[in-house]
């Protein structure tokens, strides 16, 4: 978790309320090789810190997979438009290597941070 800490006050200081919330709040998932961490359809209630590993995000058409985004480690993992919008995933999120760590958050809109 100390690697995203870094990653947010890189990008602004985070105040004792923010970083309080989000340790309380931070849930840690493994996820093993191809496993499906979002699926299209799903509703889209997160947003992923990918602390170790690598995300392939795809869509399916015509049969076979089209690979249209790729996260990797430091990055957050989040379909904008699901998230803010729709309430629910676009497109299908997998795991591209076996045994990683994706720590995920779960904000909801009345969260007092």
């Amino acid at each position: 978790m100390n690697q995203m800490f870094k990653i947010l006050r890189s990008i602004h200081p985070v105040s004792e309320n923010l970083r309080d919330y989000l340790d309380d709040n931070l849930k840690e998932k493994k996820v093993k090789k191809r496993e499906i961490l979002l699926k299209e359809g799903q509703l889209c209630g997160s947003l992923y810190f990918v602390h170790q590993g690598i995300l392939r995000g795809y869509y399916s058409k015509g049969g076979k997979e089209i690979s249209c985004l790729f996260f990797k480690e430091g990055e957050v993992c989040v379909d904008l438009e699901g998230f803010f919008y729709s309430g629910t995933q676009r497109d299908n999120y997998t795991s591209h290597r076996r045994m990683r760590f994706v720590l995920y958050i779960v904000c909801p809109a009345s969260a007092d941070i």
